[in-house]
């Protein structure tokens, strides 16, 4: 089921959905006039999409909190969320391969409902608060989302990473243009306005949720574009796309301040080197600009003696306090040794003198948020099945999705953003991902048993 529209008009619509995102972010107009910018260039971008499993995959990894935030400034929230949600589904059940796809799944949607059978434990063992109650939640949905999104990202021939990427990238900007018309404060002031969204946050923690969301979809455009095409010949036009989207999400991510995303993008562009791409100069070109323009930035921070940037070169400094992780983390050891067998249950975290037990903070790190809220006994269970799963054989640095796409950048950014920001709402990815990937190792063992059985 393919969008009907010719070459010659994709061509075209993703031409102009390009030129109104560069417009965007050169000019960043306000108010909701300037919102339509980024809301036709979306649209013109879905609708060049090649196939309609690119748009369900860009859907359930980033279109329900696009969707949900423009039906909250368009005044119907809680609806376009949903909306995005039932479309994405629709897609992948109208897929020819829907009977076989879900038994290839089955394994894994058996180990998410055992997941949350040991949450629902932690969580009775909790405060039971309307945090831990929407954790609980929306830590299963999340899995269920992101495992059927992974899924067709990595075993479907017809999903597009780099198009999905980009669909990415002009999400975040979107994202960014919503909250601009909602909070004004938070409209960067130019291409190098580093940290906007993080200095407006000073004063309003309510754009902590902005910064993570808009940076988040922008990393995640990032990995998806630059891991797309490790062996394919990409045209002059292609590659001058190719690095004009990074560079737009690398803008985006320094209008927000969050330096975990630099981190992963630095880290993955130098992984996707030891992937043994056929065109390697290329990734050694994009890899070295990219830590070229991460230097800048950090210099730039230095020089202007923005804090949270200068912070990160003092070597006097520990890791854990560089990372603004120091407190939380030393928290989370706390909880677990207070009690190391059951934990303080699910949103039972805390910082003593900051929050209390299910007033939403965590840990930063997916261990350190299961050992102290279900203590050894329940993260140990919940790593039953992963072990005798045979998880690792999953880590192949050469692993290349059904399309030829390079998986381990992937994997990089799931495994980090676990381990030093978000909580299990958003780190149950990594197990989804994990799930997506031995599902596609499973099916290639079982192709290959086949063959030889009939001797080929």
């Amino acid at each position: 089921m393919n969008v009907r529209f010719g070459n010659d008009w994709r061509r075209m619509f993703d031409f102009l959905s390009t030129t109104l995102l560069v417009y965007y972010i050169v000019f960043l107009p306000p108010g909701h006039a300037g919102l339509l910018m980024p809301v036709t260039s979306l649209m013109l971008k879905i609708v060049s999409s090649p196939n309609l499993i690119s748009n369900g995959i860009y859907l359930f990894l980033f279109g329900m909190k696009t969707m949900g935030l423009l039906g909250i400034v368009l005044g119907y929230p809680g609806t376009g969320g949903k909306i995005a949600c039932i479309t994405g589904a629709i897609i992948f059940l109208s897929t020819k391969k829907i009977t076989e796809n879900l038994k290839r799944l089955n394994a894994h949607f058996l180990y998410l409902l055992w997941i949350a059978a040991v949450l629902y434990l932690s969580y009775l063992l909790g405060p039971q608060t309307s945090y831990s109650r929407e954790k609980l939640i929306m830590t299963i949905f999340n899995g269920i989302v992101l495992l059927i999104g992974y899924y067709y990202l990595i075993n479907s021939t017809s999903a597009d990473w780099y198009h999905i990427g980009q669909l990415g990238v002009i999400s975040a900007l979107l994202c960014l243009g919503i909250w601009v018309v909602q909070y004004p404060e938070v409209r960067p002031f130019g291409l190098i306005d580093i940290g906007a969204m993080r200095i407006a946050m000073e004063s309003n923690r309510d754009i902590l949720e902005l910064r993570n969301n808009v940076s988040g979809m922008a990393l995640l455009g990032f990995v998806l574009i630059y891991s797309s095409s490790p062996d394919a010949f990409l045209s002059f036009l292609t590659r001058v796309s190719l690095y004009l989207y990074i560079l737009a999400a690398f803008i985006i991510m320094s209008w927000s301040g969050a330096r975990l995303p630099f981190i992963i993008a630095v880290t993955a562009s130098i992984l996707i080197l030891f992937t043994r791409p056929r065109y390697l100069k290329r990734y050694v070109v994009i890899s070295s600009l990219l830590i070229i323009t991460s230097v800048f930035v950090v210099l730039y921070g230095v020089s202007r003696q923005i804090p949270f940037i200068s912070m990160v070169t003092d070597k006097s400094l520990a890791v854990s306090y560089r990372l603004n992780r120091d407190i939380n983390w030393a928290a989370g050891y706390r909880r677990f040794i207070e009690k190391p067998i059951l934990g303080h249950g699910l949103g039972g975290y805390y910082i003593e003198g900051y929050s209390s037990p299910g007033e939403g903070t965590y840990a930063h790190n997916l261990f350190l948020e299961l050992l102290s809220e279900t203590g050894v006994f329940g993260t140990a269970i919940l790593y039953i099945p992963v072990f005798l799963g045979k998880v690792r054989k999953t880590l192949s640095f050469k692993m290349r999705a059904e399309n030829g796409a390079v998986v381990f950048p992937l994997l990089c950014f799931a495994f980090l953003q676990a381990m030093i920001s978000f909580d299990l709402r958003t780190s149950i990815g990594l197990f989804s991902i994990c799930g997506a990937i031995r599902s596609k190792i499973k099916y290639q063992h079982n192709r290959w048993t086949v063959e030889r059985s009939n001797g080929y």
